[in-house]
């Protein structure tokens, strides 16, 4: 992944967090500000699908609703 990001010189980017959060904590080490983790949870008192911290670069995103999301798109050809 780092070869990836340094060859087509990414600026943002978000990096499932499972299974190793190791790999991706280092990656947001050495691209401070550039890479996101995004962290699943079942949050259900959260307002949208997704909440992002600039500060400690992590998304936390709800899962049974955004992969509801991705099928609606398909199914409506969004």
């Amino acid at each position: 992944m780092y070869n990836f990001i340094k060859m087509i010189n990414i600026n943002i980017i978000t990096i499932d967090n499972a299974p190793y959060p190791e790999i991706s904590i280092r990656l947001q080490n050495v691209f401070q500000g550039r890479v996101y983790r995004c962290i699943f949870d079942y949050k259900d008192k959260r307002k949208f699908v997704f909440e992002m911290n600039d500060k400690t670069c992590i998304i936390n995103l709800h899962r049974t609703r955004i992969f509801d999301r991705v099928i609606d798109g398909y199914i409506t050809g969004e």
